[in-house]
């Protein structure tokens, strides 16, 4: 597995230094540099005085992984000072702007690292705190390089987040070859919610990872915000006919509008250029349908409907031609403005009739919902996948993807595959099809779900990697050889079992992201003590300490796994193994303390649930 990462690092390598005369840096001299040895370093780290707070995290992260891997610590210098022996300098410093070094040619996000004269610089496009790129977005290219340069040339990871994630090896000699690279993420937003962002040491994971954008999409369900309940008094007009009458809104739920009514067009047009010219940050604005049906049936709406390839309703028309209305007064009034909405659910499939035409202030977020939560499994929805990707990418040069493919909620106390074989079809189709952004569900029980979510990050920044070999390096570190190659067998049968479950159990057709008693009864039953045993062999297998701390995570969710199981009756109720646990172990496990986040989120909550139905009712 090392010569196989080796080898993918000196392509990256390579390929950086045959697209290097588009960047802003300058050549390298052909020596390599000895950063630390025994213990001791000449080398300090100097970053600007005005080092925005990205370039300052980066800096003190290098500064620590460095001295952790060889026990040298380098100084982090302001670069005002005269700085004896060797640097690393990190973004716009004057070390760099004397050595002819800029990020003026850099993408946004981007960044290069560059040796010269025995030092090191890492630079890109950095935005300072409230500051934004163009097109309302961030730029942390200094701190992606940082990131990029303490992977690929110390082999730091950072398996997940906190100090339990950050796996840095030991090195008596830390020395890098002569570099010469500039690097640019191929999506300009890349964004992996529902991981418990709002945590510190979560944001920390994310910017290690190199997630952000520096394209700001504002995509979400936003027909309900703008044309209001409480307009239904004055204008009935323009809500939904629903057999034959305007349907009185009902504020605390969805609800559709006559999207052909001149004046709601006019309405949604004033309100977007209003928004965007009060704060341009935003960069775009939302003109999606509310979620669900309920869909205007009156004869003006009704003249756009469609049907999809399995005769199904489809609106695709009637929100096209929305979507063009509002774009077109918009792109007349306020030129610089820009729309989003999704291609969705009932707006999913191209018309019928052919005719899609989208208009170039507008920037489609295609949400291919007939995959979501494993179902791209099935051979017929990948087909559908690929002809739906294709079909809108020759439409529009601003396709946006979202999607949550092996996403399952809950999603503590069990344990899902990282689907390699979904993920590669997805980003390959993403490439393919000129895809600008990505927003891709993540999984918030870091304790069970680290190494998926490791793996969508990482293909977020390079879509060419390989979902399988990500897994299988991501369990080497985690684990040890050993153990890894014992759970690298465990979740590439947890894989089959899930594919075999969704594309041939026919009893739950309903199949999809909700985690239901049909699943666990009819998928994580009957394999559950195989899975068992898959564990308790890697288990046995010699590791470190933290790794044996990060391997119980996993045992602790099988407990729980096995505790529902035993608890619903869908396994004996004399079962027993090494992983059996009483319910009060079953709380504790769920009350340890770890700082920065979540291990099990909601989980005790539906323990304490479950506990309670099965009391004796008087």
């Amino acid at each position: 597995m090392n010569t196989i990462i080796r080898t993918y690092n000196l392509l990256i390598l390579i390929i950086a230094v045959s697209a290097f005369g588009m960047s802003g840096c300058a050549m390298a001299v052909p020596n390599s540099l000895t950063i630390a040895a025994q213990g001791k370093s000449t080398f300090s780290i100097v970053i600007p005085q005005s080092a925005p707070p990205s370039v300052q995290a980066a800096a003190q992260e290098l500064q620590k992984d460095i001295e952790i891997a060889t026990k040298a610590r380098l100084p982090i210098l302001l670069d005002n000072v005269t700085v004896a022996g060797n640097f690393i300098s990190l973004g716009a410093t004057v070390q760099a702007a004397k050595a002819q070094i800029s990020a003026e040619k850099i993408a946004d996000e981007g960044f290069c690292i560059v040796t010269k004269n025995k030092n090191i610089y890492i630079i890109g496009p950095d935005t300072k705190s409230g500051e934004y790129t163009k097109d309302g977005g961030t730029s942390n290219g200094t701190a992606n390089g940082v990131y990029t340069f303490l992977e690929d040339y110390l082999d730091v990871r950072w398996l997940m987040p906190g100090d339990l994630g950050r796996d840095v090896p030991a090195k008596s000699t830390f020395s890098v070859p002569e570099i010469n690279r500039t690097e640019a993420p191929r999506f300009v937003n890349r964004r992996e919610p529902y991981i418990q962002n709002g945590k510190t040491v979560v944001r920390q994971w994310e910017a290690r990872q190199k997630l952000g954008f520096s394209f700001n999409i504002v995509h979400w369900h936003n027909w309900t915000q703008v044309v209001k309940p409480e307009y239904y008094a004055e204008h009935p007009d323009w809500f939904a006919m629903i057999n034959g009458k305007r349907q009185k809104p009902n504020p605390r739920a969805d609800y559709k509008i006559e999207s052909t009514n001149p004046e709601v067009v006019r309405l949604f047009a004033d309100t977007a250029i209003a928004a965007l010219k009060k704060n341009p940050e935003i960069n775009t604005y939302s003109i999606s349908p509310s979620d669900g049906g309920g869909w205007s049936e009156s004869p003006e709406s009704k003249a756009f409907y469609d049907q999809t390839p399995t005769r199904k309703l489809s609106v695709t028309p009637l929100v096209l031609k929305f979507y063009n209305d509002v774009a077109k007064i918009v792109g007349q009034e306020y030129p610089q403005g820009k729309l989003a909405g999704y291609i969705y659910a009932a707006y999913l499939y191209p018309p019928s009739k052919g005719g899609i035409t989208l208009p170039d202030n507008f920037y489609p977020v295609i949400a291919p919902s007939i995959n979501y939560g494993f179902k791209l499994y099935r051979d017929d929805v990948q087909q559908d996948f690929a002809q739906l990707m294709t079909g809108w990418s020759k439409v529009t040069p601003h396709l946006f993807y979202y999607d949550l493919p092996n996403w399952i909620t809950p999603s503590s106390g069990i344990l899902t595959p990282t689907t390699p074989d979904l993920l590669n079809i997805i980003f390959k189709s993403l490439v393919k099809n000129n895809v600008k952004g990505v927003y891709i569900y993540g999984l918030d029980a870091w304790s069970n779900a680290a190494m998926p979510n490791y793996v969508l990050a990482k293909m977020m920044w390079n879509p060419e990697l390989d979902a399988h070999q990500l897994q299988q390096e991501w369990l080497q570190r985690a684990y040890g050889s050993q153990a890894g190659a014992a759970m690298n067998d465990l979740y590439n049968n947890l894989d089959i079992w899930f594919k075999d479950y969704f594309r041939n159990f026919q009893e739950d057709k309903s199949a999809s992201y909700k985690l239901t008693d049909e699943t666990l009864k009819n998928l994580y039953t009957p394999h559950y003590a195989e899975l068992e045993q898959l564990f308790l062999k890697a288990e046995n297998q010699p590791m470190t300490k933290v790794q044996q701390q990060r391997l119980q995570l996993i045992a602790d969710n099988l407990s729980l796994l096995q505790w529902t199981l035993r608890t619903k009756k869908m396994l004996p109720e004399n079962y027993q193994s090494p992983l059996t646990k009483t319910e009060e172990q079953i709380v504790t496990i769920l009350q340890q303390p770890n700082p920065g986040y979540e291990l099990f989120p909601g989980m005790l909550g539906r323990v304490r649930a479950l506990q309670k139905a099965q009391m004796p009712q008087p």
